[in-house]
């Protein structure tokens, strides 16, 4: 299955069933460009973000919206699970970055845990629009960030700070990932 996300005039989320080439899902609730896309690792949940300032998390299975979390104030431009499959990073305009923590709970009818809640854990502010997240594989407190300053910075979110910063690209930092 493919799932996309589509911009104006037509904001929704799309499933596809590659074999026959045929839309099996339709989710509605953005107004505006869908930025990012974000499937949870119980199989079931998705969450999505868009130009507006909310993450939308959906059950996948019923194509019911589950949540919206609001805590930003401005678009969200992305999504990044964290390693630990326990929380995720959402990143946006407003110059800050959530992390949420996955709440699970195990589910009688699937026999395993799945998504129960998102609950925000801590907010880091910046200062610049944030672009692009990722998350170090050796440590899972380690989140990545590249904003409209140019610099790439490395947080430790257990410790609440930025640690390192470094001078990224001339004209603003699209995308990373920790190799």
């Amino acid at each position: 299955m493919i799932i996309t996300g589509g911009g104006n005039p037509d904001p929704t989320i799309r499933a596809w069933q590659v074999a026959n080439q045929k839309c099996v899902r339709l989710l509605k609730g953005h107004k505006d460009d869908v930025l990012s896309l974000l499937p949870l690792r119980d199989g079931l949940t998705m969450l999505s973000c868009s130009k507006e300032n909310h993450i939308l998390v959906w059950n996948m299975q019923t194509g019911k919206l589950f949540n919206k979390l609001t805590n930003h104030s401005a678009q969200v431009n992305g999504l990044h699970l964290i390693k630990d499959n326990s929380r995720f990073v959402s990143i946006s305009k407003d110059k800050t970055f959530c992390v949420w923590k996955i709440v699970y709970e195990y589910s009688n009818q699937f026999k395993r845990r799945v998504v129960f809640s998102c609950e925000l854990d801590k907010v880091f502010e910046d200062v610049c629009e944030i672009t692009s997240v990722n998350s170090a594989t050796d440590n899972c407190n380690i989140i990545i960030t590249g904003g409209l300053d140019n610099k790439i910075k490395l947080w430790d979110i257990e410790k609440n700070a930025c640690i390192k910063s470094i001078d990224g690209h001339s004209n603003g930092v699209g995308e990373m990932i920790y190799f």
